[in-house]
């Protein structure tokens, strides 16, 4: 990336495109930003909105589409500390609104039923509310605000890690010339 040229607006505060000519010439676009997340799950989208409420910048890749990632269904109970943390983020309206709450849970075992009572135990509750219909939340947030998901992007290559330039370069599809100048990359997921 060092022989690279960079032509374009500067870098001000903001995710900005840029234009770049890379070694072979080839025009790349280029999409400075401090934090490159690869993953539109819902850790990923939250952990972009958290740093944007905390005034830091942050772009979203993806490989699946955006329909994908709105419609795939998955778990559907978030525990009380992450509607907490969500409601906190200013993320919660809807979860509120449309989530169901559960303060314990009933099984049966030798014909008898048997009430496990999450509030009387540990003085929290879970809530009923569906992956997919979070990470349209979050979405719907972080494109309201500006804030830059790239879906359909395979085959990511992190470049430069070791240095003080890291890149994220999707290597496959529409993007395969866009170019990512991080200040850091996270990898997010909540499943090993």
């Amino acid at each position: 990336m060092a022989s690279d040229q960079w032509f374009g607006n500067s870098f001000a505060g903001k995710p900005s495109a840029l234009y770049a000519r890379s070694k072979e010439g080839a025009p790349q676009v280029v999409q400075r930003t401090q934090v490159g997340i690869v993953g539109a799950g819902p850790a990923g989208l939250f952990l972009s909105c958290l740093l944007a409420r905390a005034g830091i910048e942050s772009v979203v890749i993806e490989d699946r589409s955006r329909s994908h990632v709105e419609t795939r269904v998955r778990a559907g109970v978030l525990e009380q500390g992450s509607v907490d943390l969500l409601t906190e983020a200013g993320l919660g309206q809807r979860l509120q609104r449309e989530g169901l709450c559960h303060e314990g849970i009933g099984i049966r075992f030798g014909g008898q039923d048997h009430r496990i009572d999450f509030r009387a135990l540990t003085g929290k509750a879970i809530t009923v509310y569906a992956q997919h219909e979070l990470v349209k939340d979050l979405i719907a947030d972080r494109l309201a605000a500006g804030g830059p998901i790239h879906f359909e992007v395979s085959d990511v290559a992190v470049e430069g890690l070791a240095g003080d330039r890291p890149v994220l370069r999707p290597i496959r599809l529409a993007l395969a010339n866009l170019l990512i100048p991080l200040a850091t990359v996270a990898g997010v997921s909540l499943v090993p």
